[in-house]
């Protein structure tokens, strides 16, 4: 019997295959009872094969085929001299769509971005489980799928080498995406996991500029100097604990026009900007104090009304409140809304009770 996987085919004397029913006997159906080791990517079960095989009480290993950062299989086609593989579709496609438009690269927060870096590292650190490492040989953001959640799902397989634990490298033909392809291993043909390292850090140059250090790492021209990828994951979790524990902050993707307040709604907080409700001015304008109706949660709010005659005109207005929208933190003041009918400039925030420092 003989299994291939990328260029490289195993030959496996027929001896040492045992079957399915034989070792379902053996562990009662993989009974937890008989299950004596839990690992992360495989269990062991104890149990005694039949006379067939001696009698003889063995270890069975019961590798896990699948992983949530792995693209699932769903099955393939080879009839009529089609080549077809059908795999789960992922909603939010490939992360290099993201990364390509502007528009979409903003709108992932620095959460989402760990988060998918995260799935990479984890389903790479699978791929190499030093048993049966797969070397996937074309890591690069269009490798990595995004499912509706924006969890990180790993594709691409088409150039993967399987190799067992006593051959940790080999020597193939160069291939791969340029830009993502280790140097090392285009200059010499040898190829390890830490190939992978390589274009994974080049991922992350992409994803993240803060986590440079770590970047710079996988992408050195010293193999043995390239982290493995539990030492990624441990610096990736630092970095998602660190967000964590200042989660006060974030910056919102909610739409602008969702911030719009009614020129009435303003007139009657204000009194129609009664000079009693006047709490300070200056050469950008007048504040007032004002509470805005059931309707905006009886806010208390500090109304600042832009001069239209001063320095700032509509499009910095509109520049403003498009950047002082998106940012929450507990040291910056909440904004309420807008409001821009009738020529108007208005910014509301939320109310401070004790005022400026000065």
């Amino acid at each position: 019997m003989e299994f291939t996987f990328g260029s490289l085919q195993h030959d496996i004397p027929e001896s040492f295959l045992i079957p399915i029913e034989e070792i379902r006997l053996a562990t009662r159906d993989f009974s937890p009872e008989t299950r004596i080791v839990d690992g992360e990517f495989s269990m062991v079960y104890r149990g005694q094969l039949s006379k067939q095989w001696e009698n003889r009480t063995a270890a069975f290993k019961r590798l896990d085929h699948n992983h949530e950062n792995i693209t699932p299989l769903i099955g393939y086609c080879d009839q009529g001299n089609e080549m077809i593989i059908v795999s789960e579709f992922a909603t939010n496609g490939s992360l290099d769509y993201h990364l390509l438009d502007p528009d979409k690269s903003f709108c992932l927060t620095w959460a989402q971005r760990m988060n998918i870096c995260m799935g990479a590292a984890k389903g790479l650190e699978y791929l190499h489980w030093e048993n049966r490492a797969v070397i996937h040989r074309d890591m690069k953001s269009s490798s990595i799928l995004l499912d509706n959640n924006l969890d990180t799902k790993i594709c691409g397989f088409g150039l993967s080498l399987l190799v067992n634990g006593n051959q940790p490298q080999i020597y193939q033909r160069p291939t791969g995406t340029q830009f993502y392809i280790d140097p090392f291993y285009k200059e010499s043909g040898m190829v390890t996991t830490a190939s992978d390292v390589y274009s994974f850090g080049i991922v992350l140059f992409e994803m993240l500029s803060e986590m440079l250090k770590i970047a710079y790492r996988c992408v050195s021209t010293n193999v043995d100097n390239r982290p493995f990828m539990n030492r990624i994951i441990k610096r990736i979790q630092e970095a998602q604990d660190f967000q964590n524990q200042g989660s006060a902050y974030s910056i919102t993707t909610r739409s602008l026009d969702t911030y719009q307040i009614p020129l009435n709604e303003i007139n009657l907080a204000t009194g129609n900007f009664n000079p009693q409700t006047l709490i300070g001015e200056g050469g950008f304008g007048a504040v007032y104090k004002g509470q805005l109706s059931q309707s905006l949660q009886n806010c208390t709010v500090g109304i600042k009304c832009l001069n239209p005659q001063g320095y700032q005109g509509k499009k910095e207005f509109h520049a403003e409140i498009n950047l002082i929208s998106r940012f929450h933190h507990p040291n910056i003041i909440p904004f309420v809304g807008y409001c821009d009918e009738q020529n108007q400039m208005i910014i509301v925030y939320q109310y401070a009770i004790n005022r400026s420092l000065d």
